[in-house]
């Protein structure tokens, strides 16, 4: 019975983790793609900013734009 106990509270904090962490590392990814973005891309994404609704724009702006 205790393995049991033990799995399960694994499996919740795997679970737990993966809420907070998974988007925080998304994020960290799209980081690293602005700041390694060319001044001119920047100053595009500067741009379309005032237009995004939420992450979703930015993750589609960056597939569009970033090669």
């Amino acid at each position: 019975m205790k393995i049991g106990l033990a799995k399960n509270a694994e499996l919740q904090f795997g679970f737990r983790y993966a809420i907070v962490f998974l988007p925080l590392i998304k994020i960290i990814a799209k980081q690293a793609q602005i700041k390694a973005l060319h001044i001119d891309k920047l100053e595009s994404l500067a741009e379309a900013l005032l237009d995004f609704k939420g992450m979703e724009d930015l993750e589609a702006w960056l597939r569009e734009n970033v090669i």
